[in-house]
């Protein structure tokens, strides 16, 4: 079997490669933002591995545009599928996906018009969480509590930009200094062939209703496994970015809720991070098909890492290394699935 790894050079590579030796599978890397990226999807592979791009705005733009030019050459032969990335790493996006096929989430409010935002801003209310659209972690998201100082990020956000500025500190420095430091490291690594950059996002600003949190859920589901944990909050309050997990088992509720809701979008190679309210309802937070893996397992029960599975209408834990290489085995053993059923 040959394979097609779709790719650009933002993403690193290693983990990837030791899970396509283990698998014992012939590949080959794709950068997508080349100028001869057409080259690669004329039949010389069974299928392809899609890697998008967190970052810069452009290419995750471009990455998009010419998978969705030959989605229907190679939509059977891939994963994960084009609507999945569509939605990766835009809370807009996500948010716009959510309201569009009935997934449970927590309101928000997208505006492109300042007057409407202002108008908004004046009766809405607090306190409301306002969002990057590309934020990651807990970075790019801040709560406000005071009328005055919301309305001054909405007009920050459309006179000079939407990025969010909070009280430095080691975590916030560091994170928002990351871009850059990847952007140095890309072209470096490239021998100075590659300039990413940042782009200035104006114009807009997205901003989510206020929920209180007990608890927020990484469930992730490549083909027919799934993995999970919490995800603890930092000294800040935030769950998302703390890299701090709670082991244990998976609430029969939370799995049946993402089975139901992946098998309808189709999303079987995603991870969906789940917010659990003081009240038990559950929202969907972020839905992505790239995740940050800080741990080689992701899937803890009883000291025992595995993962579950649906058999016979009921949820099994089967126990074993199955998340390891960042999920990258599974990722590849879900394509030789899709690929053995296509045939």
């Amino acid at each position: 079997m040959n394979i097609g790894i779709v790719i650009t050079p933002e993403r690193s590579r290693n983990k990837i490669i030791k899970a396509l030796k283990e698998e014992q599978v012939d590949y080959t890397f794709i950068n997508l933002i080349d100028d001869n990226w057409l080259d690669y999807f004329k039949g010389q592979f069974d299928g392809y591995l899609i890697y998008p791009p967190s970052f810069p705005y452009e290419w995750k733009n471009l990455f998009f545009k010419r998978l969705y030019y030959i989605n229907d050459l190679i939509k059977d032969r891939m994963t994960p599928n084009l609507q999945a990335i569509s939605i990766y790493e835009s809370k807009i996006a996500m948010h716009d996906f959510y309201k569009a096929n009935n997934i449970p989430h927590i309101k928000a409010n997208t505006f492109y018009n300042l007057q409407d935002a202002l108008e908004y801003s004046h009766g809405c209310k607090l306190p409301v969480v306002v969002k990057e659209d590309e934020g990651s972690s807990s970075v790019g998201v801040n709560i406000f509590k005071d009328r005055k100082k919301l309305i001054k990020m909405i007009k920050k956000s459309f006179y000079f930009n939407n990025q969010i500025t909070k009280k430095l500190n080691f975590k916030n420095i560091k994170s928002k200094l990351s871009p850059y430091k990847k952007n140095f490291n890309i072209a470096l690594n490239t021998k100075w062939n590659y300039f990413p950059s940042n782009t200035k996002r104006v114009g807009f600003i997205h901003i989510q209703s206020y929920e209180k949190i007990k608890y927020e859920w990484r469930i992730i589901r490549i083909g027919e496994s799934y993995f999970g944990h919490k995800k603890l909050e930092d000294e800040e309050g935030f769950h998302s970015g703390s890299l701090r997990k709670g082991w244990g088992e998976i609430p029969i509720q939370i799995l049946n809720l993402v089975k139901e809701v992946s098998d309808k979008i189709n999303f079987d190679n995603t991870s969906f991070d789940l917010f659990e309210t003081s009240n038990g309802e559950l929202y969907f937070n972020e839905i992505q098909v790239m995740f940050g893996v800080s741990t080689e397992e992701q899937l803890i029960v009883n000291n025992v890492p595995g993962r579950y599975i649906f058999r016979n209408d009921n949820w099994i834990f089967d126990p074993g290394n199955y998340s390891r290489n960042g999920c990258n085995n599974m990722r590849i053993k879900h394509l030789k699935k899709i690929l053995e059923n296509n045939k």
